[in-house]
C-alpha cells in the first residue's frame, strides 16, 4: 500500500515534551503500525504526525525518525524539545534553531599524550539547507507580524509562570537564535564539560542529545528530507540544571518546549518559510502548480466524483450534471449550476476553501475535503443518471490532468502485489517478485529500481542502468543509478548519468539532488560542472 502523506513529521524525545507540544498542536488521533505508535497533530492547514522517541540519545532518535519515514511520506521533518545553552547570549526560554548539527563525539580519537592520552574530537556535520537557513535569517524582518505574535504569546505565558524570582533567571520576551548545535550521548550538566565542547567549535550555541540521530536519518538516504531542529533553552548546560528543574516543578521545561512549538507555528504562517521547506504550492500566477493539481487528482480519482469535483474547483473542468424533470441528467456549464443548484454551490465552495492558492495548500487536506463534499452532494442528488454522468466527468478530468500516465491493466495487479509484499515481507521480497517482470511496463521497472535501492543492491542497480543506457532511464532510475555508482567505482557511468540529469531536469528538486551528490561524492561529478 502507498504510504500516507503528511506535510510535517515531528520527532519528540520525551513523553513530557510531547505533552507540551500537544498543548500547542492538539492531538487529533493516535495510530499504531507494526507495534509503533504515531500521533496526528493539528498544525492548522498542515497535516502533521508525531513520533515519540521515549528516551534520550542519538541512536533512539535515529530509530524513531527512521520508523516514521518507513510509515509515512513526510514533507518536512522537525525535532522539537529542549537544549542546554552553550553561549552566554542564550537564556532560559529562548529558542535555538540549528544551522548546523555536529555529532561532536563521532570520528574522535584517543591519542597518546604525555602522562597518558588525550581525547581529540572530530565530529560529523549536517549543515542546514541554504534556502531554509536564508528563510530563518529573514523571518524576523520579512514576517514581522508572525514573529512579534510569537514573542507576545511567549511573554504572556511567562507572566503566568508559577515560579518564584523568575526574573533572576530570564526576562521576556524570548529571543530566536540561529547557530550550530552540538549533539551527543552525554547529559551536559557541567560548566567544565560545556567549556570543553566549546573548544570543538566556538560557534556552538546549544547542546542536546538527539539532533545527531535525527539528522542522520533525515539526510543519509538517496533522497534527503528537509529537516529542522528547534530547541527551547531550558538550562545553561551546567550544575544548576537539576536545581532549575526541581525548583520550578518543570514549569521552565513547559515554557521552553511551548516556545519552540509556537515558533514552528509562526514559521508555518509565513509564505517564505513554506516555500523554503517545500510546503508552499501556489504558483506566481495565483494558481496551484500543475504537479500539485496532478497529485490532488491522483489522490481522489478512485472516489466517485472526486476527480470531477476537484477539477471544477481548480478551474480544470467546467461542466456538471443537471437533473431534469424526466429524472435524466444532462451536462451543463458550472456557472449555471452555481446559480441554480444550492447543493452544487455548497460543494464547490467548501472545496475551494481548501484549494485556495493564496493560502496554505495541503494536498492531503484538500483531498479529504473533496471526498467528503462530493459524497454529500451525490447523496443529496440520489440519482443514478447523475452518478453515471459524473463518472464520465471523472474520466475526462483524469485524462486532462494525467494524460500519458494512466496505469495500464497489466501493471496494476503487479504493483499492488509488490506493495503487499513490501508491507508483509520487505523490499527483498519485492526485488525477487519484480525481477522477471520489469519488461511489463515503465512503472514496474521504476518500482524495481526503488526496491533495489531499499536493500542497498548497488551492483544490480549499476548493471541494470548500464544495460538499459542512460538515455532510456526515467528520472527516478537516473537518480538511483547515479548514487549507486560511487560504491562500485563507476565514475564513467556516473558522469553520463549526471550529464543526462542536468540536461533534462532543471527544477529545484533536481538541482538539490545534484548538489547533494556533488557534496557526498565530489570526485564523481561530471567534468566541467
Amino acid at each position: 500500500m502507498p504510504k500516507p502523506r503528511y506535510d510535517i513529521g515531528v520527532i519528540v524525545a520525551l513523553q513530557e515534551e510531547l505533552e507540551y507540544v500537544i498543548e500547542v498542536a492538539p492531538l487529533v488521533e493516535s495510530l499504531a503500525c507494526g507495534g509503533t505508535h504515531f500521533h496526528v497533530l493539528d498544525f492548522g492547514p498542515f497535516k502533521a504526525i508525531a513520533s515519540l522517541v521515549g528516551q534520550m540519545g542519538p541512536l533512539p532518535a535515529m530509530h524513531a525518525t527512521q520508523r516514521l519515514l518507513e510509515y509515512a511520506d513526510i514533507g518536512l521533518l522537525v525535532m522539537l524539545g529542549t537544549a542546554g545553552a552553550l553561549d552566554d547570549d542564550l537564556f532560559v526560554g529562548d529558542v535555538a534553531v540549528a544551522t548546523e548539527i555536529n555529532e561532536y563525539q563521532a570520528n574522535s580519537r584517543a591519542e597518546t599524550a604525555e602522562g597518558g592520552y588525550e581525547f581529540r574530537y572530530s565530529g560529523r556535520h549536517w549543515p542546514l539547507e541554504y534556502r531554509i537557513r536564508e528563510a530563518l535569517n529573514n523571518f524576523e524582518f520579512s514576517a514581522r507580524t508572525s514573529y512579534q505574535a510569537w514573542r507576545d504569546r511567549a511573554a504572556r505565558m511567562y507572566d503566568g509562570l508559577p515560579v518564584r524570582d523568575k526574573g533572576e533567571i530570564c526576562t521576556p520576551p524570548p529571543k530566536f537564535h540561529r547557530g550550530n548545535i552540538a549533539s551527543g550521548n552525554v547529559v551536559a550538566a557541567s560548566k567544565a564539560f560545556a567549556a570543553e565542547i566549546k573548544q570543538v567549535d566556538r560557534k556552538f550555541i546549544a547542546i542536546d542529545m538527539e539532533a545527531a540521530g535525527f539528522a542522520y536519518a533525515a539526510t543519509e538516504r538517496v533522497h534527503r528530507i528537509p529537516h529542522l531542529v528547534i530547541r527551547g533553552i531550558s538550562d545553561g548546560a551546567d550544575e544548576n540544571k537539576k536545581k532549575l528543574d526541581k525548583s520550578s516543578k518543570n514549569a521552565w521545561r513547559r515554557y521552553c518546549v511551548t516556545n519552540a512549538a509556537t515558533l514552528l507555528q509562526a514559521l508555518l504562517q509565513w509564505e517564505g518559510f513554506q516555500e523554503a521547506v517545500g510546503l508552499a504550492v501556489a504558483a506566481d500566477g495565483g494558481q496551484p502548480r500543475p504537479d500539485v493539481i496532478r497529485r490532488l487528482i491522483e489522490a481522489v480519482r478512485h472516489s466517485p466524483g472526486g476527480a470531477w469535483a476537484a477539477g471544477v474547483a481548480l478551474g480544470v473542468y467546467s461542466h456538471g450534471p443537471l437533473v431534469v424533470a424526466s429524472g435524466n441528467a444532462v451536462p451543463v456549464d458550472v456557472n449555471r449550476l452555481r446559480a441554480s443548484d444550492a447543493r452544487f454551490r455548497s460543494m464547490i465552495e467548501s472545496i475551494e476553501g481548501r484549494v485556495e492558492p493564496s493560502g496554505t495548500f495541503s494536498v492531503e487536506v484538500a483531498a479529504e475535503a473533496v471526498v467528503r463534499a462530493v459524497k454529500r452532494y451525490r447523496e443529496g442528488l440520489s440519482n443514478s443518471a447523475a452518478d453515471a454522468l459524473i463518472a464520465d466527468f471523472d474520466a475526462v478530468v483524469v485524462e486532462i490532468v494525467c494524460a500519458g500516465d494512466q496505469t495500464d491493466d497489466a501493471q496494476t495487479p503487479v504493483l499492488a502485489e509488490a506493495e503487499r509484499l513490501d508491507e508483509d515481507a520487505g523490499a527483498q521480497a519485492v526485488v525477487g517478485f519484480l525481477k522477471d517482470r520489469i519488461g511489463t511496463g515503465p512503472r514496474i521497472r521504476e518500482r524495481y529500481f526503488s526496491a533495489l535501492a531499499d536493500i542497498g543492491a548497488e551492483v544490480s542497480i549499476v548493471e541494470l542502468a548500464q544495460s538499459l543506457g542512460p538515455p532510456n532511464l526515467t528520472r527516478g532510475e537516473l537518480e538511483h543509478a547515479m548514487f549507486a555508482c560511487p560504491g562500485q567505482d563507476r565514475k564513467d557511468l556516473a558522469e553520463q548519468l549526471w550529464k543526462r540529469h542536468e540536461a533534462e531536469f532543471g527544477d529545484p528538486a533536481a538541482i538539490l539532488t545534484r548538489q547533494e551528490f556533488a557534496r557526498r561524492f565530489p570526485s564523481f561529478r561530471a567534468s566541467g560542472t
